[in-house]
């Protein structure tokens, strides 16, 4: 089986993405901007870890993710892994006394009055996805420079794709090899 470059495989999770944010799909969109974080986590993870864990999915968030102004909240792995837990596991917002509790929402920048309600965020679809492949991009980056490029390929072509079959089949190796 040939593999994906890290660019492909980026590209077909950005048009994923796409797909579901035009759709204006706004659960569907934290939804899959958390798998994707997972996704990172999974990359990321020690050498030596045979799967990725919620620190390791905090880690990734807390070096990462960067919220770019005019944003009024700053993201933390422990709020994220608290809001990714709640939506895939029961659909929820459900407040935890060792997380923010996270709202939804379609407007942009992300929303923190601290000042109404310290233990609430409004996160911004939009800006999360933005800030998401910025983190990505730089994530990628800074693997490529620090000579892990062979894992980081051979963890790349773990993750999930979708051979591009569509109305016209073709042979696998067609497909993949596009």
């Amino acid at each position: 089986m040939s593999e994906f470059t890290c660019e492909r495989v980026i590209a077909q999770l950005v048009d994923e993405m796409k797909k579901v944010q035009n759709a204006k799909a706004i659960a569907s969109t934290f939804i899959l901007a958390f798998v994707v974080i997972d996704a990172m986590a999974h990359i990321a993870r020690p050498v030596d870890a045979p799967k990725a864990t919620g620190q390791n999915f905090k880690d990734w968030v807390d070096r990462y993710m960067h919220a770019f102004e005019p944003a009024e909240y700053r993201y933390k792995g422990e709020d994220l892994w608290g809001a990714r837990c709640d939506i895939l596991h029961t659909f929820s917002n459900q407040t935890r006394e060792s997380k923010m509790n996270v709202g939804y929402q379609d407007g942009f920048p992300h929303r923190y009055r601290p000042d109404i309600d310290p233990t609430l965020v409004m996160l911004s679809a939009e800006a999360l996805v933005d800030d998401l492949w910025k983190g990505v991009a730089e994530f990628v980056a800074d693997q490529r420079g620090s000579g892990n490029h062979a894992l980081l390929q051979k963890r790349f072509n773990e993750l999930f794709r979708i051979f591009p079959f569509g109305s016209n089949p073709k042979s696998t190796e067609e497909a993949m090899s596009e």
